[in-house]
């Protein structure tokens, strides 16, 4: 027995400290609710879940980002609207001006109107916002500058340019891009079928027989205006003796030749097929003359005093079909003269035309070598679309950047010529403090040249950034010459020599990150929605224009209207008006209107359904969001929180096995008192 020692005590001590060290876990765990609350609960465990942790709390502020973001859709596309709403209206009154019973004050009082809703559709684009961010006046849209060849000339009006979707044959390779909606345009595919001779020859023209009760037949045909020339009439009148020059005039639809039929000087066939042409040309249907031919032999004089005649449009030199994804050409493409071969235009306005009706923009095609493109080449094979072009470089004379939409502040636009001078182009908003001078903000970008974005008011069209970038390119390169094209988006270099070999000229363009809206709809990086919003603006519905008394034309090209000759129309922020409206005094011109304000009605309509897109995939990604929260958050909690029964069952038993230790404690402290026996 052992009196320094009460080893039967020691051991019973450290059990009972034991116990009580997990009977004081289990109190902790079931007063807190968790399983780990500290590291040295479960080291690897409490890792785990504050990874969880982070995904769920990411989680749930992307849904509440998602659910913003279908407000913010929500206020645009109810903006959108009351612009379709208008436009409606606006297309009501051009059919109220188009009748001929209006007074004078009747056409003042429409146009009146149509000024006004013109600049309420400015309002509405350049001041609709959310949250103080700006929505239809180009700031939430996605912007591209992309470059494509300028066609100058060669075989069937082709010339060399670099682009990207090729069909290689004959040692020269033909591109087609898409001027807008390219990503969309992708995966489609251009059929060419083989030669198509005989219906492609068919020009527009006009027969008429029994001239003079002598078998005459007058024919007028032209090469080159196609389907253009359809619903002219054509009708003769003798102006007497000694009248010259052969005169023609354009009413409408009618072309009026006069000319001396019957005495004096003759009239030369030439003359009245340089009259009628000039005025077509002159009526916008640029191209090749009319020619006029009779069998047999012609006698002017039974020209006099006939007609009218009508010209009734033939086949077009090329034609296009779409059949699912894939667009079927159909044309003369190797036999006939060169002027009955389809020309690069020709082939651009059939796929247009075609791909029109699918709801696509414009394209382009340019053979990307300098080889002139012999027709045979276009006989079998196809060509698939391909988009997303950033940059791209020129072999021919003429270079062209097309901007889609104002650039956003921080995008970049790099110039480089051929003797590989490099100059960049920044873009800055000087409505926002971002920086604090335009010196601050050019050494930000490391630019040569800063182009303001705002225009005071609002922020600027597509058509002001081209004379803007011309303005300033135009004194960083002296061997080149920049101007904006008519239709004010396009800007054109030209090399001082065109012609000479190694005129190329590279551009690329550095969207910044500012560019359309970005939605944080993810718990990580890289999990953002880019949403696009196109600007809606009176002048990108191409209901108004920035030129007096300039015609307006339909996207269709069928139809055309003026512009006012005085500026009308205002920016809805301001009384100054800077725009010119369809005029719709002239019944002709409000007629033409009809159909500008369908195609704005349509454009109104995809954006719109854009919108609705958007709004719906946000939707969808608030419910999976939701769900993938709610079973992220059950993960974490197997990990983290207690089983509270399991808890309070350990406690229970670390708690009697506490007082049992305890009472063992005591009777281990008494064994010692037995060796007072012995020293008795």
């Amino acid at each position: 027995m052992r009196i320094n020692h009460n080893i039967a005590a020691l051991n019973t001590y450290r059990q009972l400290s034991q116990n009580q060290n997990n009977v004081s876990k289990s109190l902790e765990r079931l007063s807190s609710g968790m399983r780990i609350n500290r590291a040295s609960d479960d080291a690897a465990g409490l890792a785990v879940s504050e990874k969880m942790r982070t995904q769920i709390r990411g989680l749930a502020m992307a849904e509440r980002n998602s659910m913003d973001g279908v407000s913010l859709i929500q206020t645009a596309e109810g903006a959108l609207d009351t612009v379709h709403s208008i436009l409606q209206r606006m297309r009501e009154l051009a059919v109220q001006a188009a009748n001929g019973t209006n007074t004078t004050s009747d056409s003042q009082s429409i146009q009146d109107e149509i000024n006004a809703l013109s600049t309420e559709i400015n309002r509405v684009g350049n001041t609709l916002e959310f949250n103080t961010k700006r929505l239809l006046n180009g700031a939430a849209t996605i912007n591209t500058i992309t470059n494509t060849g300028k066609l100058t000339g060669g075989t069937n009006g082709i010339a060399g340019a670099e682009a990207a979707g090729t069909l290689t044959a004959g040692g020269s390779t033909l591109s087609v891009k898409s001027v807008d909606k390219s990503s969309e345009l992708n995966g489609y595919t251009i059929v060419i079928d083989p030669d198509n001779t005989a219906a492609a020859a068919k020009q527009a023209s006009v027969s008429v027989s029994n001239i003079n009760g002598s078998g005459n037949t007058l024919t007028i045909t032209s090469n080159k205006y196609g389907k253009a020339l359809e619903g002219y009439e054509i009708s003769f009148v003798d102006g007497g003796a000694g009248f010259t020059p052969t005169d023609a005039v354009i009413s409408g639809n009618k072309i009026t030749v006069t000319a001396d039929f019957n005495g004096g000087a003759p009239t030369l066939q030439t003359d009245i097929e340089t009259a009628i042409s000039a005025k077509l040309t002159a009526a916008g249907l640029t191209g090749e003359g009319v020619k006029l031919s009779g069998a047999p032999a012609l006698n002017l004089a039974d020209l006099a005093n006939t007609g009218p005649f009508q010209l009734a449009g033939g086949a077009e030199k090329v034609t296009a079909t779409v059949t699912g994804r894939t667009v079927r050409l159909a044309g003369n493409w190797s036999n006939g003269t060169a002027a009955a071969q389809p020309t690069n235009a020709d082939i651009e306005k059939a796929i247009n035309d075609a791909l029109k009706g699918a709801g696509f923009g414009q394209i382009t095609m340019t053979p990307n070598t300098a080889t002139a493109l012999d027709p045979n080449f276009y006989t079998g094979g196809s060509i698939t679309l391909s988009g997303g072009i950033t940059s791209a470089s020129a072999k021919s004379a003429s270079r062209s950047i097309i901007i889609s939409a104002t650039p956003h502040q921080d995008d970049v636009l790099t110039l480089k010529d051929p003797t590989g001078v490099t100059k960049k182009i920044g873009f800055w908003d000087s409505s926002d403090t971002k920086y604090a001078t335009p010196l601050a903000a050019q050494t930000a970008l490391g630019v040569d040249s800063l182009i303001d974005i705002y225009n005071g008011s609002a922020y600027k069209e597509t058509s002001d950034i081209t004379l803007d970038i011309a303005a300033f390119a135009s004194t960083l390169f002296t061997d080149y010459t920049f101007k904006a094209s008519e239709a004010g988006s396009d800007l054109l270099i030209s090399a001082k020599t065109p012609g000479v070999t190694g005129n190329d000229f590279t551009t690329t363009f550095e969207p910044s990150k500012q560019s359309g809206l970005s939605m944080q709809i993810g718990a990580n990086t890289g999990q953002q929605l880019l949403v696009d919003i196109p600007t809606v603006r009176s002048q990108v519905l191409n209901i108004t224009g920035i030129t007096s008394g300039a015609t307006i034309t339909s996207r269709s090209g069928k139809y055309t209207a003026k512009l006012t000759a005085e500026k009308v129309v205002g920016d809805g922020q301001s009384s100054n008006n800077t725009e010119y409206a369809l005029d719709v005094t002239d019944p002709k011109s409000a007629a033409g209107a009809i159909e500008i304000f369908d195609e704005a009605v349509s454009y109104v309509s995809q954006v719109r359904a854009k919108l609705g897109a958007y709004q719906n995939r946000l939707e969808y990604t608030v419910s999976n969001l939701s769900v993938s929260e709610e079973n992220l958050t059950a993960a974490e909690s197997r990990i983290r929180d207690s089983d509270m029964a399991l808890e309070m069952t350990n406690f229970t038993k670390n708690n009697i096995i506490n007082q049992a230790a305890t009472a063992m404690l005591a009777q281990a402290n008494q064994l010692p008192q037995g060796v007072l026996q012995l020293l008795q």
